[in-house]
């Protein structure tokens, strides 16, 4: 995706930040991330839709799952929209069913709007695994591998609680309503700040913009609005950027405490210079692995399990060099 004047906001990364990791990803998936060529495979075929090749969290997701494929023999295809959105992602399922692989795994752009064009897929007899984020009706795909959203919420409260001294008001700063894995992370933090921290209190919950200024000026309203604001928990990558924007313009960089999710390249950076305190690591090179293990074991007529959660990673600039956090943090190619 190229930069644009005016980026719009793609699952919380902007196009002029993902630029980079946009290049590399494609780098990686059309390189050392591409299928295998084992003939002797070449009866399971399978194809693996990302949620969004520009984003940097898909880029170690799409390298586990080729590197898995060419372990267990089986050709994997990496595809995926280069921008979130259900406009984007449905032609291209469509376009997979038409090509009819023994297998789909599938990240949904959304949990309703990408019900039909996924379940066209199973009743062409294709095995579907969902990845990372899941759909509201799940009776037709065989397994569903992604992060327990709802207890990184969990952990998220919890980490900015620490932060803030276990009082004061704080926010949430989202993307994309209607994406499992936002709505989660939500109800996970609210839970757990209701439930364990009396002396915080959530003001909002907001949705970012269709703009980095958009969303910054989101941030700055809230701000405004509750001036003795202490914490931030952002529910996606990008948008801690955006946050980070408004705060720089009101100095309260390191005043308020963000934590973030995911551990891109950017996200390091914010961390190690203190305008970010804490992110939540997925692992979405195990995602991709047992997202292509359980489509595998599908098409071969074995059993597979209905719901896979892997794990996640707390990093801290205290942990940073940690050799557990160093093997969390994302990498832009294979």
């Amino acid at each position: 995706m190229a930069v644009m004047p005016s980026p719009t906001t793609t699952k919380g990364f902007t196009v002029k930040r993902i630029a980079l990791g946009l290049l590399l990803g494609i780098a990686c998936l059309l390189s050392a991330c591409g299928g295998s060529s084992n003939t002797a495979a070449s009866k399971i075929s399978l194809t693996y839709i990302v949620g969004q090749t520009s984003d940097p969290f898909y880029t170690p997701m799409a390298c586990g799952a080729t590197a898995e494929g060419k372990k267990l023999g089986v050709d994997v295809t990496i595809q995926g929209p280069t921008s979130w959105g259900v406009s984007n992602e449905t032609p291209i399922v469509n376009a997979v069913v038409s090509a009819h692989p023994s297998a789909m795994v599938v990240v949904p752009n959304d949990s309703k709007a990408m019900i039909p064009p996924i379940q066209a897929a199973a009743n062409a007899g294709i095995k579907v695994v969902l990845a990372d984020t899941t759909l509201d009706d799940t009776s037709f795909v065989v397994s569903q591998v992604s992060s327990d959203n709802v207890a990184l919420g969990v952990a998220s409260a919890d980490a900015l609680a620490n932060l803030v001294g276990k009082q004061g008001k704080v926010f949430v700063l989202g993307v994309n309503p209607g994406v499992s894995t936002i709505d989660g992370r939500y109800q996970g933090f609210k839970q757990e700040m209701a439930a364990k921290y009396p002396n915080i209190t959530v003001t909002d919950a907001l949705i970012g913009g269709t703009s980095s200024n958009q969303t910054a000026a989101i941030v700055s309203a809230e701000i405004s609005k509750y001036p003795d604001t202490v914490g931030i928990m952002t529910t996606a990558d990008g948008v801690a950027t955006d946050a980070i924007s408004a705060l720089k313009q009101a100095d309260l960089v390191g005043k308020v405490k963000i934590v973030s999710f995911d551990a891109s390249p950017e996200e390091v950076q914010q961390l190690q210079s203190n305008q970010v305190q804490a992110l939540i690591a997925q692992k979405p090179y195990d995602i991709g692995v047992n997202a292509v293990d359980q489509a595998v074991a599908a098409v071969k007529g074995q059993s597979t399990t209905k719901v896979v959660a892997t794990g996640a990673v707390i990093i801290t600039a205290q942990n940073l060099t940690d050799a557990t956090t160093q093997a969390a943090l994302y990498k832009l190619s294979c």
